[in-house]
């Protein structure tokens, strides 16, 4: 299937100068066949970006396949990558001919970034156990939340890897700094989350006060504005009128979160953390099959496909949630802390995964 432009507006919507500029970017970077590096604060969409460009690259056959590493930071990870002996198959052998995304490459342990650089430069790896060399045609993208002179600054990006890493670089702007873009996107989350044009119209109406409030402006990226839109929705449902159902999340995310900033809607004044909501999950949301990017379904042939050989976002996002339960001995509530997620959200999520 070839992808066209329009289907990339449909994954990152508005007409912000920054929007345009990074739609520009995937296109160009769909082009050619190079490893990349992605550079963005958590939440503002660098999963979407590498899979758009692979979807857009002659690859896109291939397999997409997805390395979330901090869920595997206690993991032997390099077994997950290179494969074992002939029992176990690695995801540098899975996206063959394909793409490997490795996201929050800096979350990795110093070693097994040492392990990426040497593939990077040579293309060749060793399976565990196996003293012969592998040859893998695979094009690499990684990303990480800050620059890597700033992450080898702190010690947190191997030099073997930092030397090594791509030339080629994006960044993605956090949605603070394009504040433009977020009635549009608001309104999509809400047209495909709920199917209500007049309420998503008037959502859109609320959000665009933080496109105009300097003083209060959005704290967060496009994870967390969903996430608001899906407590917005949820309080609507049970009853709420528009404007109570946005002022409620709002509250609610507030009091969850000990928000320090201000906005001030129609129905009162409610507080807003700096955080950005406290929303900040460990997991990049933003895959191919939930953000429809479109104010109309009608559209949705022409968003990007998942295909059978994508990891799933959902097992790594339910991995993390049934781990951090363990580690909090079934405490719904330290959970909800320790992954950063409204109370609210985790509760979906692990009716979601009927993790009880």
């Amino acid at each position: 299937m070839e992808h066209t432009f329009a289907s990339l507006n449909r994954r990152f919507l508005g007409e912000s100068p920054a929007t345009q500029a990074l739609r520009t970017r995937i296109q160009h970077e769909a082009g050619k066949d190079q490893d990349l590096l992605i550079i963005g604060e958590q939440g503002c969409g660098k999963r979407t970006a590498a899979e758009c460009i692979h979807r857009k690259s002659a690859r896109r056959a291939a397999p997409f396949v997805v390395c979330h590493c901090p869920s595997f930071a206690g993991s032997d990870t390099q077994k997950i990558l290179s494969g074992q002996d002939e029992r176990v198959t690695g995801m540098l052998e899975r996206a063959k001919r394909g793409t490997l995304y490795l996201d929050e490459i800096e979350s990795l342990p110093l070693q097994t970034q040492a392990f990426i650089g040497e593939f990077l430069e040579t293309k060749t790896f060793m399976r565990l156990g196996d003293l012969r060399p592998q040859q893998s045609n695979v094009r690499v993208i990684m990303s990480c939340k800050q620059s890597p002179k700033e992450l080898l600054r702190e010690g947190r990006l191997s030099p073997d890897l930092f030397y090594k890493l791509p030339t080629s670089q994006i960044s993605v702007s956090p949605l603070r700094e394009h504040t433009e873009d977020i009635p549009e996107i608001s309104k999509a989350f809400c047209d495909e989350i709920n199917g209500d044009t007049s309420l998503a119209d008037s959502v859109a109406k609320r959000m665009r006060e933080f496109e105009t409030n300097a003083e209060y402006p959005w704290p967060g990226n496009v994870r967390e504005l969903r996430s608001v839109v899906e407590l917005i929705i949820a309080n609507y449902q049970d009853g709420a009128t528009t404007e109570d159902a946005v002022a409620s999340a709002i509250q609610r995310l507030t009091e969850e979160n000990q928000g320090h900033a201000r906005i001030v809607g129609s129905t009162g004044d409610a507080e807003i953390s700096n955080d950005a909501c406290g929303l900040r999950t460990s997991v990049e949301h933003a895959d191919a099959n939930r953000v429809a990017m479109h104010a109309g379904k009608s559209a949705a042939r022409d968003t990007i496909p998942a295909t059978q050989h994508t990891v799933p976002y959902e097992e790594h996002e339910r991995e993390m949630i049934a781990q951090a339960l363990i580690r909090n001995r079934g405490n719904k509530t330290a959970t909800a802390k320790e992954l950063g997620m409204a109370k609210q959200i985790l509760y979906n999520r692990l009716k979601k995964y009927d993790l009880g």
